[in-house]
C-alpha cells in the first residue's frame, strides 16, 4: 500500500502531527529519537537488531508503533509486537493503534490481539455444562448472565465478563480445559480460538505476549502460528523470564494418573474399531502405568528431601526406565485411529490423538527431569511432589524461536536492560547479537522533581514491630 510517509520528526516533534491531533501528547525528544532509530531498523530489512534502553515516561510503546504501522503497510509485510502482560496488550489493541491510525490518516490497518487459549470460552465446554455445575462455582443471579453471553459472545474472550481471570468457571469452560478435541471437536468451524488464528494470518501488526508465543514455540514443534517478518519487543525485559517458564518441564504421579483415567474413561470406550478384549488390554495397561508412576513418585518423596537440587553425578535415586517402558507399550497397543469420515469418528480420533500427546509429553519430560543429561546448562530438582527442570541459560533457546527463518528486523526495547551503558549482561542473557544499541536519558528533571530519603528504621525486615514502625513513617 503506498503512503506519503512523513518523517519521525514530522510526527513525534513539538509542532507534528501527535501534537497537533492527539490529546495528551507531550514533546519528548528522547521518543523521537527512539522512533528514528526503530523506523531505520526496521527500513535496512538486512535482520538488524537494535536493543534501546528508554526509561519510563520516554513514551516507548508509540515510539515502537508508528514505525511499524508505516513498514507493515508500505512493504506489505507484518509485525509481531510482543509485550509482557495483558493489559498493555489490550491498552494497544483497543486505544494506542486505533489513536495512532487516526492521527496519522491510517484508514485501513488490519491488526489485532492473539491470547492463550485459557482466555477463550470452549463452544463444546459452553454446551456440555450445565447450570448445576455453575452453580457450584459461582452466584446464582450471575448464572443467568454468563449463560446469556455463552450464547450471544462474537469474541468468545472472558475479557468481556465481569469475572477475575483466575475465576474457577472460567477454567471450567475454557479452551485450554483437557476437553479440547482439536480438529474433532464439532464446533471447530465456530471455535472462537481458531477464528482470531485465522484472521491473524492477514493482520499487519499482530500483537500476543511473551510467553504465549514462547509456549508455542516449546510445545508444539511448529512455531507461532502467525507469520511475522519483523519482531518488536516492548518490556524487554520479561523476554527471559518468559522463555525460561516456558520451557521448564515438571513430572507428577497426579499428571500421570490424570492422563491415564482420561485414556480410560475418555478415549479406550470411544474407540469402536478395536475389540474388547483389546479394550480391556487398555484398560488394565493404563492402570499399570498409573501404579508404576504412583510407586515411583512415592519412592522419590521417601528418599529425596524437598528441593534437593540434582547434578550429573547425583541424579533420582532411581530409573524412571520402567514407567517409560510401560508408557511406551501402551502407546503401541493404542495405535491410531483409522481415517474416516463419520463425526463421531472424527471425535473419537481427536480424542486419541490428544491422548497420545499428552502420554508423549509426560514422558518426554518424565526422561528429562530425571536423567540429568542437559547439567548444568539446565537445572534440576525435586519439590516434594514432581522431578523438574529448567534451562539455566535460555540464549540458545531464544535465537532458535525467534529466528525460525530470517527476519527483517528485531527491536527490543525496555527501561531497564543496560547496566550503564552496558547491554552485555541482558545480550548473555538472551543470546541476541545486536547490530545497534541505543541508550536514552530520561525525559524528566530527576534531580529537580524526586529525592529519595533512606530511613535506618534501627530494626530488620523480619523483626515483629517491622510493619508498624513502616506504617507510622
Amino acid at each position: 500500500m503506498p503512503l506519503n510517509r512523513p518523517s519521525m520528526k514530522d510526527i513525534f516533534s513539538e509542532n507534528g502531527l501527535l501534537s497537533r491531533s492527539l490529546p495528551g501528547f507531550e514533546y519528548r525528544p528522547q521518543q523521537e529519537i527512539l522512533a528514528e532509530r526503530v523506523m531505520s531498523c526496521l527500513d535496512t530489512g538486512d535482520g538488524s537488531v537494535l536493543l534501546a534502553e528508554a526509561p519510563t515516561g520516554t513514551g516507548k510503546t508509540h515510539a515502537l508503533l508508528v514505525p511499524s504501522i508505516f513498514w507493515s503497510l508500505e512493504n506489505d509485510k507484518q509485525v509481531l509486537f510482543l509485550t509482557s502482560g495483558i493489559p498493555l496488550q489490550e491498552q494497544i489493541v483497543n486505544r494506542d493503534l486505533p489513536d495512532l491510525c487516526r492521527c496519522l490518516g491510517v484508514e485501513e490497518l488490519p491488526f489485532g490481539l492473539i491470547k492463550g487459549k485459557q482466555n477463550y470460552l470452549c463452544r463444546l465446554r459452553g454446551k456440555e455444562i450445565g447450570e448445576r455445575e455453575l452453580l457450584s462455582l459461582m452466584e446464582p443471579h450471575l448464572v443467568h448472565d454468563l449463560v446469556a453471553w455463552m450464547e450471544k459472545t462474537e469474541t468468545g474472550d472472558f475479557s468481556e465478563l465481569a469475572l477475575p481471570p483466575n475465576h474457577p468457571v472460567i477454567s471450567s469452560v475454557s479452551a485450554a480445559s483437557e476437553i479440547c478435541r482439536g480438529n474433532g471437536c464439532p464446533f471447530r468451524e465456530s471455535c472462537f480460538l481458531r477464528r482470531v488464528v485465522q484472521q491473524a494470518q492477514d493482520w499487519k501488526i499482530i500483537v500476543a505476549n511473551y510467553h504465549l508465543f514462547f509456549s508455542y514455540s516449546a510445545s508444539s514443534g511448529r512455531g507461532f502460528p502467525v507469520p511475522f517478518d519483523a519482531i518488536i519487543c516492548d518490556e524487554a525485559h520479561r523476554l527471559t523470564e518468559a522463555a525460561r517458564s516456558a520451557a521448564t518441564m515438571r513430572a507428577t504421579a497426579e499428571e500421570w494418573a490424570r492422563i491415564m483415567d482420561f485414556g480410560r474413561t475418555r478415549v479406550f470406550p470411544r474407540m469402536d474399531w478395536i475389540s474388547d478384549p483389546d479394550r480391556e488390554k487398555l484398560i488394565s495397561l493404563a492402570e499399570g502405568v498409573k501404579k508404576e508412576s504412583e510407586r515411583l513418585f512415592q519412592l522419590w518423596k521417601k528418599e529425596i528431601p524437598q528441593g534437593e537440587i540434582f547434578t550429573d553425578e547425583a541424579g533420582p535415586t532411581e530409573s524412571s526406565g520402567e514407567l517409560l517402558d510401560r508408557a511406551e507399550v501402551i502407546l503401541q497397543a493404542a495405535g491410531t485411529s483409522p481415517e474416516r469420515d463419520d463425526i463421531d469418528d472424527r471425535e473419537a480420533g481427536a480424542l486419541l490423538s490428544q491422548w497420545r500427546e499428552g502420554v508423549d509429553e509426560i514422558s518426554r519430560y518424565t526422561g528429562w527431569c530425571s536423567r540429568v543429561d542437559h547439567y548444568p546448562q539446565w537445572a534440576y530438582w525435586w519439590d516434594g511432589k514432581g522431578i523438574n527442570s529448567s534451562p539455566t541459560f535460555c540464549g540458545d533457546l531464544i535465537r532458535e524461536w525467534f529466528f525460525p527463518k530470517p527476519l527483517d528486523a528485531l527491536v527490543a526495547v525496555s527501561a531497564t536492560m543496560a547496566i550503564g551503558d552496558d547491554f552485555s549482561f541482558w545480550e548473555q542473557e538472551t543470546g541476541l547479537d545486536p547490530t545497534e544499541r541505543l541508550v536514552l536519558d530520561s525525559p524528566f528533571d530527576l534531580k529537580e522533581q524526586m529525592s529519595i530519603w533512606v530511613v535506618d528504621l534501627g530494626v530488620t525486615v523480619t523483626d515483629e514491630g517491622y510493619d508498624p514502625l513502616v506504617a507510622r513513617i
